[in-house]
């Protein structure tokens, strides 16, 4: 079996079913084996590092790997800032690479660079081969390369040259053949989950932190925290986020505003990457038992984490037979879900008092998005104003989605036409008019979708992130760190051949019709002084 025949079988054997092809000579014999595959879904972009976004966004969605074919070069380092993403996130992705051969390598050929491999820190695996070698020990290396899927691998392969030239270099290395991998971290033993049990059963006051990749295990850590009479803080990138249940504080970072919610005994932390600094300082004041799949990851510092690395419903299932000895009495646990009310109703009302800004958007979003559809949230202050923002629902709320592995502003509209295209469903997104201007060429790609991708650009001017940041009050803040584009997003819509329009007022949102038969993007135009005094006014 020939090693592309090998590598393809393996990608099918993996459910995969799209495929993402970047222009390049180097890797068309490589673009034809593809083709002949018969994949289900080929798409096809000229930037290789929104092409790589996209291909997260597939696996955010579906939950398999999508491949990425490109040529040569620079080709490959475009794809390092969703490769980035995709390790911190654990996220699968499938590179193949398109490489000289070792005969052109060294001798100041065309496009080669020093090496074609992607950091290994952030690979699960990489592999590199020559096409032809198709021996034995080649096909046991694919495979075993094929087993480390639970993050991006890169497989590069040595191609012949599809344009012969006249010269030839005579260097005659014998080929070389790699494999490195990221290491793993052992499940628990048994004596570390036991210790996390003395720690919960002990505790006369206790809480469920939820942060991101909860989305199929909702009803059980709604019974477990039924069970424990423990209160559920759930982030925004959780399910259990909008839904409207007596026990989930969507809005809990509103309680440690004034700091009169002390850190319970112990804190039930189910995965990572929560958005919420406050409530990060809150967690490291408890005993902290933090459930991970992860193969590696660092606590953001905080302090006393005892990690359970274990298959989350297999410790779901563990913890459901754990018994707290003194669960919190319903007086404070009604306590508590008054107060955080009593928060929320403030939050409202001075929304609505100050009246068009981004925050106010964000809270009207909750009445456009279905339960259901996906939604994602770019990074900065999009997400910072969700997290705070995002309303519960009886019927339930969006599927949020949101790149916080490395949470860069990066490729944020190619993840979402990535996850748009793998649900199948109309798919929005909100992000801030930099986060626009860094991924203006994904728009190329809403052409090729069959369902609407609705992008919504909140334009603030720059990154007004950066406003509300200490350096605010520095005279230089403008020009070196918010940073105002000055693009004209209607012409970048143009570009691109999508619908726009321009929303600066509540009469044009109201009038706002979000149509689920095309893609458009709307402009949001908001005075982020508005959006300072929201933030001021709330106190966070």
């Amino acid at each position: 079996m020939s090693v592309i025949t090998t590598i393809l079988t393996l990608c099918k054997d993996q459910g995969v079913q799209h495929i993402g092809i970047a222009p390049g000579s180097r890797s068309s014999q490589l673009v034809h084996a593809l083709l002949d595959a018969d994949f289900s879904k080929i798409n096809t972009h000229i930037d290789e590092r929104s092409l790589a976004f996209w291909a997260l966004g597939i696996a955010k969605a579906s939950g398999r790997a999508a491949i990425i074919c490109c040529s040569s070069g620079t080709a490959v380092a475009n794809l390092l800032p969703a490769v980035v993403e995709a390790a911190e996130s654990e996220t699968p992705m499938i590179i193949l690479t398109a490489d000289r051969s070792l005969n052109e390598k060294g001798c100041a050929s065309n496009q080669t660079i020093q090496s074609q491999e992607l950091s290994s820190d952030y690979l699960s695996a990489f592999l590199e081969l020559d096409v032809s070698d198709d021996s034995a020990d080649t096909q046991s290396l694919i495979k075993h390369t094929f087993d480390a899927l639970h993050g991006p691998i890169q497989i590069n392969l040595r191609l012949p040259d599809p344009n012969p030239s006249i010269f030839k270099s005579t260097r005659t290395d014998h080929p070389l053949q790699s494999f490195s991998s990221r290491p793993e971290l052992t499940l628990s033993t048994d004596a570390e989950f036991a210790r996390a049990q003395q720690c919960i059963e002990s505790a006369k006051t206790g809480a469920i932190v939820v942060g991101n990749g909860d989305h199929h295990y909702q009803s059980e850590i709604l019974s477990l925290a039924q069970s424990w009479g423990w209160p559920i803080i759930a982030d925004v990138q959780s399910s259990l986020r909008t839904l409207e249940h007596p026990l989930v504080l969507s809005h809990a970072e509103l309680l440690l505003v004034d700091h009169d919610w002390p850190a319970p005994d112990c804190i039930l932390w189910i995965s990572e990457r929560l958005v919420s600094k406050r409530l990060l300082s809150w967690v490291s004041q408890a005993s902290v038992i933090q459930i991970s799949e992860s193969r590696h990851r660092s606590d953001a510092g905080v302090g006393g984490v005892q990690r359970l690395v274990a298959p989350l419903a297999d410790a779901l299932g563990r913890a459901d037979t754990w018994a707290v000895r003194t669960p919190p009495t319903p007086t404070n646990t009604l306590e508590i879900a008054t107060r955080h009310q009593q928060r929320r109703d403030k939050m409202l009302e001075l929304t609505e008092t100050i009246g068009w800004s981004e925050p106010w958007v964000h809270l009207q979003l909750n009445e456009r998005l279905k339960s259901g559809a996906p939604y994602m949230i770019g990074n900065s202050m999009s997400i910072r104003l969700a997290n705070l923002v995002l309303q519960s629902h009886q019927s339930g709320g969006p599927t949020v989605y949101a790149n916080r592995g490395a949470s860069g502003i990066d490729g944020l509209i190619s993840t979402a036409i990535g996850i748009a295209e793998s649900s199948g469903q109309t798919t929005t997104i909100v992000l801030g008019d930099m986060s626009f201007a860094y991924d203006v060429n994904a728009l190329l790609m809403c052409r090729q979708l069959d369902v609407a991708l609705h992008i919504i650009v909140m334009n603030n001017g720059g990154g007004d992130i950066f406003r509300q940041l200490p350096q605010a009050k520095e005279s230089l803040n403008e020009q070196y760190w918010v940073q105002d584009t000055g693009l004209k997003i209607q012409s970048a819509a143009d570009m691109a051949s999508l619908a726009y329009c321009k929303v600066e007022s509540i009469e044009n949102w109201n009038e706002l019709i979000l149509d689920p038969s095309q893609s458009m993007v709307i402009e949001v135009v908001v005075d982020p002084i508005k959006t300072r005094d929201w933030f001021s006014k709330l106190g966070v």
